[in-house]
């Protein structure tokens, strides 16, 4: 099992990596602003409950009031591991310890030990939570985000993660047990 951990912690790193490369890579590159992709909000839009009540729910396994809690848990987790500050790259991830099971800790503080030297600041714009999957050890989550990311050359980048998380619960609590990036490029 840990080593499967090690290989998606591994691939997640590429991905990531990558995706920073390509939104970054070219500082004499001039990078247009794309018009936001989210439609006017009016009398029909669906409410943030509504939209994520039509992901996959396995409403008869979680009660309301988890159903809750695990959300409330992404979202606070998700807003703490995009809070980025070049001078202490894994600062975040330590700010997570408690969060974490010890080793996605170690695995993260790993993977964030030199940081990225192109990324000023990460803002959240939107965090989604698509769908929720109960399992028998955890349970896994779809978390989409609209990111806009400050580059130290100036550029604003507007951008979406997808992250794949599995939580586990600890007393009464959660506990984040692995972290996947499925970001696609669809470039």
């Amino acid at each position: 099992m840990d080593k499967q951990v090690a290989l998606i912690i591994g691939a997640v790193a590429v991905v990531v990596a990558l995706i920073l490369y390509w939104i970054l890579g070219g500082e004499d590159e001039v990078k247009t602003q794309q018009p936001p992709k989210e439609p006017p909000v009016t009398n029909t839009t669906p409410s943030k409950e509504e939209q994520e009540a039509k992901g996959n729910v396995n409403t008869d396994q979680l009660t309301k009031d988890k159903n809750d809690s695990i959300k409330a848990f992404a979202r606070d987790f998700t807003e703490k591991y995009l809070t980025y500050n070049p001078s202490k790259p894994n600062g975040h991830i330590e700010n997570l310890k408690s969060m974490m099971s010890a080793d996605l800790y170690a695995q993260q503080m790993e993977l964030f030990k030199t940081g990225n030297p192109n990324i000023k600041s990460i803002k959240i714009k939107k965090i989604y939570i698509t769908d929720i999957l109960v399992g028998e050890w955890y349970n896994t989550l779809t978390v989409p985000i609209d990111v806009t990311i400050s580059t130290t050359a100036g550029q604003n980048v507007d951008a979406t993660y997808i992250y794949i998380y599995n939580i586990s619960q600890e007393g009464s609590g959660w506990k984040m047990v692995g972290i996947t990036d499925a970001t696609e490029d669809t470039h």
